[in-house]
C-alpha cells in the first residue's frame, strides 16, 4: 500500500485521460484568467478543498491572502444567518470548510486558519477517522493500491476545542448517498451526526454528502428531521437573494496548489 503524502505523489496515479483534461483546463484558465474579473458583491462563497498537502502550502496561503483581500470569512453559522435575513447587497463574503478527514487538515490547515483569524467547518467520514480501513484507496481517490492518513479523535477533539472551528458530518461511509436504501441514507445521515456529538462534546449541525452525491427531496428531508442545519453540495455557485436555500448550499471546490488565476475563474460562474 503506497501512502500519499503530497500533491506530486497524487498526481502520479492520475489516469492519462484526466492528465490531458487538466493540461487543457489549465491552459485555459491561465489565458481566461487575463480577463479583468469584477468581483460581485451581495453574495456568499463558499470554498471546500479535500487536501492541504507540503507541497500546496505556499499557493494555499496566497489564496487566503486573495480571499482575505476580496470579502470577509465568516462561519458556517454566521452564513446560514446571513442567507436566512438577508446578505447586504454591499458585502462580499468567504466560508470556508474541508471534506475527508485528512491527516494533513490538522497538521497543514488550521494553524493557518488561526492566524489569519478564518472560521472553518471540517467535514468527516466517522468510519475512517482513526482507522487505517484498507478501502480507503478506492473509495477516494478511486485507487485500491493507495491509500492517506487520516485524522484521528484525538485531532478532531483539538479542533473542535477551536471557537473558529466547528465539525460537520461526511457521513459515516463516504458512500454515495442516493444510491442507498432510504433507511440506510438515513443511517449514514444520523449515526455520523451521533458519534460526533457523542466522542466530542459538540453539536453538529451541518452535512455534506460525499461527491455532493444525494437525492433532492427525500436526502434533504432527512437532513431536516435528523436536525441538521444544512446540507452543502460540490456545485459550484454562489449563495445570493436568488440562491438562498441552506440545503443546497453551493460550494466551490479549489486545489490548494492552484495559482489564484483559478479563484479569478471560479469565483466569477
Amino acid at each position: 500500500m503506497n501512502y500519499i503524502s503530497s500533491y506530486k505523489d497524487l498526481k502520479k496515479y492520475d489516469s492519462s485521460s484526466k492528465k490531458i483534461k487538466n493540461f487543457f483546463k489549465h491552459n485555459f484558465i491561465k489565458i481566461i484568467s487575463k480577463k479583468n474579473f469584477k468581483i460581485h458583491k451581495g453574495n456568499i462563497i463558499f470554498p471546500f478543498y479535500h487536501h492541504v498537502f507540503d507541497d500546496e502550502m505556499e499557493n494555499f496561503n496566497e489564496q487566503l491572502k486573495y480571499m482575505k483581500n476580496n470579502g470577509d470569512f465568516i462561519s458556517y453559522d454566521q452564513a446560514l444567518n446571513l442567507i436566512e435575513s438577508g446578505i447586504n447587497e454591499n458585502e462580499k463574503y468567504f466560508c470556508m470548510s474541508f471534506d475527508d478527514g485528512f491527516k494533513n487538515m490538522v497538521e497543514n490547515i488550521t494553524d493557518k486558519l488561526l492566524t489569519y483569524n478564518i472560521p472553518a467547518t471540517f467535514f468527516i467520514p466517522t468510519s475512517f477517522i482513526g482507522n487505517k480501513r484498507e478501502d480507503a484507496g478506492k473509495i477516494f481517490f478511486n485507487n485500491q493500491n493507495i491509500s492517506i492518513e487520516f485524522l484521528d479523535w484525538e485531532d478532531c477533539k483539538k479542533i473542535s476545542a477551536q471557537k473558529l472551528f466547528s465539525i460537520g458530518s461526511h457521513s459515516v461511509n463516504h458512500s454515495l448517498i442516493s444510491k442507498l436504501s432510504e433507511e440506510d441514507s438515513e443511517n449514514e445521515m444520523k449515526n455520523s451526526k451521533k458519534e460526533i456529538e457523542t466522542k466530542l462534546s459538540v453539536p453538529c449541525n451541518h452535512f455534506a454528502p460525499p461527491v455532493g452525491d444525494f437525492s433532492f427531496i427525500r436526502d434533504i428531508k432527512i437532513a431536516q428531521q435528523i436536525g441538521y442545519k444544512s446540507l452543502s453540495t460540490t456545485i459550484r455557485g454562489k449563495m445570493d437573494k436568488q440562491n438562498n436555500n441552506v440545503y443546497h448550499i453551493y460550494r466551490h471546490h479549489l486545489i490548494a496548489g492552484w495559482g489564484t488565476n483559478y479563484l479569478k475563474f471560479f469565483f466569477n460562474k
